[in-house]
């Protein structure tokens, strides 16, 4: 078998997922939100050429094995984006739609993207540039970078000081990135951001800058 599509909805009584496939090259896993937290899914697939995950549960467990074949992924959840990012981390092209909450990690050390080229991420939260610039850090050779910024506009939140990091710009910036596309601009931290990415992004060749449904000119 070489491809495999799992639908999960909320009145299944499934406490366990496991595919145990050596040959399979591509998967997509569906999970309704409603589904019962209390299994768990296990995941060992070495030849994934394409992973896709759609599961909005607020909590979830999942042990995956490493994919050193994998070229692309889709991730959308929202919680514990850990443990899908330390089996991927041989992807090429990467799209993630995520939730950061306040109090949550963006991803422990050493997980780096020696080969991610690709970067789609759509995130949700006041706390977005806390997992940007990890990703953007531990992406060398990232060539395009499509970014989806909605915020919630809580009370306490972290965020990154551009003036502070340029000091550390990340490696992508000076050598790689050619392609960079931002939707969610609303005011004085998105300017900084783009200030900090538009100066040092010395290989850039096309930006594109959305407010809503209306691009900003630069």
């Amino acid at each position: 078998m070489e491809d495999l599509f799992i639908e999960r909805h909320e009145d299944d009584n499934l406490r366990a997922l496991v595919v145990v496939v050596p040959s399979l090259q591509r998967l997509s896993l569906e999970i309704d939100s409603e589904c019962s937290s209390d299994e768990y899914v296990m995941i060992d697939t070495p030849s994934l050429k394409y992973f896709k995950v759609d599961d909005n549960r607020m909590s979830f467990s999942y042990l995956i094995m490493r994919m050193p074949k994998l070229g692309e992924a889709n991730i959308v959840v929202d919680t514990n984006l850990v443990q899908f990012l330390e089996s991927i981390t041989s992807v090429k092209r990467l799209s993630l739609d995520v939730f950061i909450n306040e109090e949550e990690e963006t991803y422990p050390a050493g997980i780096v993207f020696h080969q991610l080229e690709h970067l789609k991420l759509s995130v949700f939260g006041d706390n977005w540039s806390k997992l940007l610039v990890r990703l953007l850090k531990d992406s060398g050779k990232l060539r395009a970078l499509n970014l989806n910024v909605s915020k919630c506009n809580s009370k306490t939140n972290e965020r990154i000081n551009w003036s502070n990091e340029q000091s550390s710009v990340p490696t992508c910036l000076l050598e790689s990135l050619e392609t960079f596309k931002f939707e969610g601009y609303t005011g004085r931290l998105e300017r900084d951001f783009l200030s900090f990415i538009l100066k040092h992004a010395r290989c850039l060749k096309s930006k594109s800058i959305l407010r809503s449904e209306l691009e900003c000119k630069w």
